[in-house]
């Protein structure tokens, strides 16, 4: 007899994960648009408008978690420091290296957008279906923009 049951987080446990997730993405996103600001502008420019796209998703979840009165369940964290607390001296010094950093944010990315499916499908809260899907939606066009860079600095190449 198969007996799967889907597992259901409740909404705080929801907004939880999914702040701290969004914060670490952030913060990824502003760490590799400094590394890669002097020798690859192009990428730099990208990495630093996806981490502002980092921070809209955040207020929507803090508007989602107010609507529900649940602000006190996010992860708030404005700091710039990378999440392991040290700073990174890892720079991109050529095309190659461009193209591995960009090849390593597309894995990352998705590994980000199967995160927020899996907590569109484990979702029971109605209130957070849209912030929820509106995620999803831009992790799917973070990975084809990433994609799509990706193989022009691999053209470059």
């Amino acid at each position: 007899m198969n007996t799967l049951t889907t597992l259901t987080l409740l909404p705080q446990e929801q907004l939880a994960l999914a702040s701290a997730h969004e914060t670490k993405e952030r913060h990824r996103y502003r760490g590799l648009a400094r590394r890669l600001r002097a020798t690859a502008p192009e990428a730099s420019r990208l990495m630093a408008e996806l981490g502002r796209e980092c921070e809209q998703r955040l207020e929507t979840l803090r508007d989602a978690a107010r609507a529900l009165g649940l602000s006190a369940c996010l992860f708030i964290d404005h700091t710039e420091a990378s999440p392991s607390g040290k700073r990174q001296r890892l720079f991109s010094v050529d095309v190659a290296l461009e193209g591995q950093a960009l090849k390593q944010t597309l894995e990352s990315a998705d590994v980000s957008r199967r995160f927020f499916e899996w907590l569109l499908e484990t979702n029971a809260t109605p209130e957070l279906y849209r912030p929820l899907l509106a995620c999803v939606a831009q992790k799917r066009a973070e990975c084809r923009v990433l994609g799509e860079r990706l193989a022009q600095s691999t053209l470059e190449a």
